[in-house]
């Protein structure tokens, strides 16, 4: 294939994929880096994409050409063909899978991990939430974390290294309580031997660790850039610091205070139920809510769940009973952790259900699959 035929299936792709839902949801930065780390296929007739019972983490979507999907347990069997509403939704995406899913003509299928799939929506969603959120009182209040923090900077963060190990949760809680620290070059940001206060993730500017050596000579260990963290090692072992960091020019520090940092890095934020313990809950008068987008909750869901997307969660917390128990629940529980954390912090007794609905056991039945 020539570049720019292969330039116009990229287009062609993407323009699809961001007709499908949840994906129209996203940004275009976001929805295009998703894509990029994904797998895209083309695929012979008669080809099986997925069995029946199988619990892989999975959103696959038809981009070209048709699918049949195949039930041997219930013997249901119906077709789905690109472009349609059908189409629009990932295939039979309960876990365990509820088909065999086969090509019956050639096809083109984009396989994405379900678990990318919320992180980067949970980056939109809380992005959305920061910028703009309903003040109890009835107005509305732009967030004051929203202009200090860097925008450009804080979605950045988010699709690095620095927070993929994280909870979702806890990133909202993270970017609110960083604190902005312009310095100049030579300046000493930590002294070897002192004790740990701050946690430290570099804006801009270049900053090197250094340390003492038991011959009085200065050893520099390490040349730290943007994006970069330093500070936990002291933290974490509430030990004195092991080196030395200084500037080596102008630059901006965000830091998280070591009182911050045991709340939201060594403590769980949100509490955690087993989805198999949800109905015992449910039938003692806790309240199911499923965060994922209207689309999404469109195309299957636990019959008796209420839907409050995520980034409409905040502005209907005044509505929702304070003296109720909430289980939230999405497709991989990326995003009700989020939730839960939201809700907890506004005293509300919330819990995310583990695994999410791709791990959803027989009960209750979801409206589709």
């Amino acid at each position: 294939m020539s570049e720019s035929s292969e330039n116009e299936q990229k287009a062609a792709d993407l323009e699809r994929l961001r007709n499908t839902i949840p994906l129209n949801s996203l940004s275009d930065s976001n929805l295009v880096s998703l894509i990029e780390g994904s797998k895209i296929e083309n695929l012979g007739k008669g080809k099986v994409i997925f069995k029946e019972g199988s619990s892989d983490t999975l959103s696959i979507y038809l981009l070209e050409g048709a699918v049949e999907l195949v039930s041997k347990a219930t013997g249901a069997k119906r077709s789905i063909t690109a472009n349609t509403d059908e189409a629009s939704y990932a295939l039979a995406q309960l876990r365990p899978r509820q088909y065999t899913g086969k090509t019956i003509s050639k096809a083109r299928v984009a396989k994405i991990d379900s678990l990318q799939i919320d992180r980067y929506l949970t980056m939109d969603h809380l992005s959305d939430d920061w910028a703009i959120s309903d003040d109890p009182d009835g107005g509305l209040e732009v967030d004051e974390m929203f202009f200090e923090v860097d925008g450009e900077w804080m979605m950045e963060m988010l699709r690095g290294s620095v927070f993929e190990k994280l909870p979702a949760a806890s990133m909202n809680e993270i970017f609110a309580r960083l604190e902005s620290v312009p310095v100049k070059a030579g300046e000493v940001i930590i002294k070897q031997g002192e004790a740990g206060d701050f946690y430290y993730i570099i804006k801009s500017g270049k900053f090197n660790i250094s340390r003492k050596m038991s011959d009085g000579k200065v050893q520099v260990l390490a040349t730290m850039k943007d994006g970069d963290i330093f500070g936990e090692e002291a933290l974490l072992s509430n030990a004195p610091r092991n080196a030395n960091v200084i500037s080596m020019s102008e630059g901006e520090l965000m830091r998280l205070n070591k009182t911050d940092f045991d709340d939201l890095l060594k403590e769980p934020l949100v509490a955690s139920l087993p989805m198999q313990n949800a109905e015992t809950e449910i039938k003692a008068g806790a309240i199911l809510i499923d965060v994922r987008t209207i689309g999404e909750f469109k195309s299957g869901a636990i019959k008796i769940a209420k839907n409050i997307p995520l980034n409409e969660l905040r502005r209907t917390l005044p509505k929702l009973d304070h003296d109720k128990k909430y289980l939230l629940c999405c497709l991989t529980s990326g995003r009700s952790q989020v939730a839960a954390f939201i809700m907890n912090q506004r005293g509300f007794d919330a819990h995310y259900l583990e695994g999410g609905l791709q791990s959803l056991p027989s009960w209750p039945a979801p409206g589709k699959s």
